[in-house]
C-alpha cells in the first residue's frame, strides 16, 4: 500500500496540534513547577527555622462541608452536583517564645494516630508562634508535583521547537 504525501493541509493541521499541545504542556507544566517549588521552600522553611516545643492534644472533631456547583446537563434542566469534603482538626495548647498558645489545627494524613490527652512534638514559627505544625521535614508529594512540572515544561519546549521548524511539503 503506497504512502500518501502529506498535503500543505495535513502540515498545518499537525503543525497546530504541535503548538497547542507545546503552549498547553508548557503552561501546566509552569503551575506545577511553581507550586511543587513552593511547597519545597515552605518544607525547608520549617525544617529551618521553626523551634520545637511539645503540644498537648485537647480535643478533635471532623469537619464536614457540603458544595454544591449548578451543573447544566443537556437538558437543561440544572442539576445541582453536591461534593463533601471531611477535615479532622485537632485542638492543641503549647508553649512557644514564653507564652502558652492553644488553636486548632488541620491534622493532614495521620488523624487516625492522634489522641487526645497526649502530648506530641510540635514546631512553630518564632516569628509567628501562633503557626505551628505537627510535622516535619521533606514533603515528597513536593518533589513529585516539581518533577512533573519540569517534564511537562521540557514536553512543550521541545513540541514549541517542533512546530517552529515544521516544514510546509511544496
Amino acid at each position: 500500500m503506497p504512502r500518501r504525501q502529506m498535503t500543505r493541509r495535513d502540515a498545518r493541521f499537525w503543525r497546530v496540534c504541535l503548538l497547542s499541545f507545546g503552549l498547553t504542556s508548557l503552561v501546566f507544566g509552569l503551575i506545577f513547577a511553581v507550586a511543587g517549588w513552593s511547597r519545597m521552600r515552605q518544607a525547608r522553611r520549617i525544617e529551618r527555622d521553626f523551634k520545637e516545643s511539645v503540644a498537648t492534644v485537647l480535643d478533635t472533631r471532623i469537619q464536614e462541608e457540603e458544595h454544591r456547583i449548578a451543573s447544566p446537563d443537556a437538558f437543561g434542566t440544572g442539576r445541582d452536583v453536591a461534593t463533601r469534603t471531611r477535615t479532622t482538626l485537632a485542638r492543641i495548647q503549647y508553649d512557644a517564645e514564653g507564652g502558652r498558645f492553644e488553636g486548632w489545627i488541620v491534622l493532614p494524613g495521620f488523624e487516625k494516630w492522634i489522641v487526645t490527652g497526649r502530648e506530641y512534638p510540635c514546631w512553630y514559627d518564632p516569628a509567628d508562634p501562633g503557626s505551628v505544625v505537627l510535622e516535619r521535614g521533606g514533603d515528597s508529594s513536593a518533589t513529585v508535583v516539581l518533577s512533573v512540572g519540569l517534564v511537562l515544561v521540557f514536553l512543550g519546549l521541545v513540541s514549541l521547537g517542533g512546530a517552529s521548524r515544521w516544514n510546509s511539503p511544496a
